[in-house]
């Protein structure tokens, strides 16, 4: 096909572009794609692409700035965009320019419609120090217009002559500063400039300095004792990587794309969201993520969106601040992650991380979602707490969490804010106890072994479906608090009978049995309180009891005794269609 009869064609189909304005939001900083990888079809057609908008499509639209054709061999552009060119002719050809090139006005623009390409090396395509290579990737700066305030910016593009190319990423800056390219914020004039693939170390010096790291860079702080500050801004593709036990402290706002790896031992700290930019966080062994002096404010400036991956089940996710960190970017790897802080940290995004998760003493993890803790097995220390927070009522559809849960302590709680019931099936271990609160209640159905007391508290409930779900836990009953047996078969009491001891501190805790086989309680019932027992299932007791509260059958219930023992001094309360049992009461003329 001859270039020429095309390149005509396509100008005939340059009409019109209308100017549509900023958007407000980006009036006060630099306005980046994030990696687009738009492909550039070898047809006459290619992409049509809005760079405010973002739209693109491979057909003509009302609003397109820039349209790449034939691979890239052909580029074609509307009044409201102008690339840089050799000269100021609109047919001249777009020139390549250099990763952290300044692009400002002092670069030759035309206006209206333009177009740039040939067939053969006279265009922007071709061997020369001002063409683009075909197939590797480069930059072309830009100047783009809206309700007449014009912005510079960059866009980063691989163009082939008889291929598929591709529009990477771009970014501008609407305030009508000077722009670097590949820059992915603000960095002033004189940043340090770090190019693709080279590697940087940080010295002392550079601490409030702007840095661009450019693709498959590496920039490096190396603090082998004490902690670093960096306060200058860090921009880019590339990388920085984080080494040595004193660690670095991020202050600036910053907006590198790249990955934050925190070495052995090492640890990052960070201040804001800002200062992680839109970076991916890699966590070795015995490094360390350290939320510091984040305020509280319901989390609305604590949220990181950044994907963590964890190689290790010695790295940590601390928060120092006074305000609770959401992490809502993907966790992943084979590693785990020890959670410390008063405030702790809450999980939103979809995890599958396949380690340990530590809760540590006096922190706590929130979860809202069943994706949040993917595989991982949860170790709660001493007064460290797992809280299920904003699940949606849906009958443990969606509440249902396999994790294998491991408790140091009878500090730990299990809290469930949220208005539906968390199931946890997976098994709970160790010396410990919890408490477990919220309105929302926690159901057991896994085989656990834990020892210490489950505390159900004020006005929560925990819900059994076998009695292996207790383990040897004591359980104890405040206010208005349920013990519920659901589910369980009748099978003449054979695998429904209980041997925990429960305690209760209230005439308003509740057992209540939803299931078809009658509960049978075996170990013994003590404290002031007294217990509603409701179900048709009823409650069978058989231990030696000392509650002193009222025992209340609530209707259409019974309660069943074998000894007088089984009553302690307790009160009875039958309510309407309620049963109170005698059975398997010896003739022992009353004795």
């Amino acid at each position: 096909m001859n270039f020429a009869t095309t390149y005509f064609r396509r100008w005939m189909l340059l009409l019109c572009a209308w100017q549509l304005p900023w958007p407000q939001s980006a009036l006060a900083e630099v306005v980046y794609s994030g990696i687009q990888d738009i492909a550039i079809p070898a047809n006459f057609d290619g992409v049509f692409l809005n760079v405010v908008t973002q739209q693109h499509a491979t057909y003509e639209f009302s609003g397109w700035d820039l349209n790449p054709f034939f691979g890239g061999l052909g580029i074609a552009n509307a009044p409201n965009f102008q690339p840089a060119r050799l000269g100021t002719d609109s047919g001249d050809s777009i020139v390549p320019l250099s990763f952290g090139s300044s692009i400002s006005s002092s670069l030759s623009f035309a206006t209206g419609y333009g177009g740039s390409g040939a067939e053969d090396n006279s265009g922007h395509l071709g061997p020369g120090p001002s063409q683009f290579t075909a197939g590797q990737s480069a930059y072309l700066g830009f100047q783009v217009t809206r309700n007449a305030s014009v912005s510079y910016g960059w866009m980063q593009v691989t163009l082939t002559r008889d291929g598929i190319g591709v529009i990477q990423d771009w970014a501008y800056d609407p305030s009508g500063n000077a722009m670097l390219a590949g820059a992915t914020g603000s960095v002033g004039a004189a940043p340090i400039i770090i190019q693709a693939g080279a590697t940087q170390a940080a010295s002392a010096s550079d601490a409030g300095t702007a840095v661009l790291v450019g693709k498959d860079a590496q920039f490096t702080f190396q603090q082998s004792a004490t902690q670093g500050d960096f306060s200058g801004v860090i921009s880019g593709g590339g990388n920085v990587n984080v080494t040595g036990a004193g660690g670095v402290r991020l202050t600036g706002t910053n907006t590198f794309t790249g990955t934050a790896a925190v070495l052995d031992g090492s640890s990052l700290t960070v201040t804001k969201k800002d200062n992680l930019g839109a970076a991916t966080i890699d966590l070795k062994p015995a490094a360390a993520l350290v939320f510091d002096s984040l305020a509280a404010n319901n989390g609305a400036d604590n949220t990181f969106a950044n994907p963590i991956t964890i190689s290790s089940a010695t790295s940590t996710l601390s928060n120092t601040g006074s305000g609770a960190v959401v992490l809502s970017g993907s966790i992943s790897g084979d590693g785990g992650i020890n959670v410390s802080g008063a405030s702790g940290v809450r999980l939103s995004g979809t995890n599958t991380f396949a380690g340990t998760a530590a809760v540590l003493d006096g922190s706590s993890l929130t979860v809202t979602k069943k994706d949040n803790l993917g595989t991982a097995a949860i170790d709660l220390k001493p007064a460290a707490a797992l809280v299920f927070d904003s699940l949606a009522a849906n009958n443990g559809a969606s509440n249902t969490f396999a994790n294998a849960i491991t408790i140091s302590s009878a500090t730990s709680t299990l809290s469930n804010t949220g208005s539906g019931t968390v199931v946890l099936s997976g098994t709970i271990s160790g010396d410990g106890g919890i408490n477990v609160s919220g309105a929302g209640g926690v159901r057991l159905s896994g085989t656990n072994t834990f020892v210490g007391t489950a505390s159900v508290l004020d006005g929560s409930s925990l819900t059994v479906t076998k009695k292996d779900n207790l383990g040897a836990a004591a359980i104890d009953l405040k206010p208005a608090a349920a013990l519920v047996f659901d589910s369980l078969a009748a099978n003449n009491g054979a695998d429904n009978t209980y041997a925990n001891a429960i305690t209760v501190t209230s005439a308003t805790g509740t057992l209540s049995n939803t299931g078809s086989g009658a509960v049978v309680l075996t170990g013994s019932i003590s404290g002031d309180g007294g217990i509603n027992v409701s179900g048709a299932g009823g409650v069978r007791l058989s231990g030696t009891n000392t509650f002193a509260g009222t025992a209340s059958v609530l209707d259409g219930s019974s309660l069943t005794v074998t000894k007088k023992d089984n009553l302690g001094t307790a009160a009875i309360d039958l309510k309407p269609a309620a049963a109170l049992v005698f059975d398997s009461l010896a003739a022992n003329n009353g004795a």
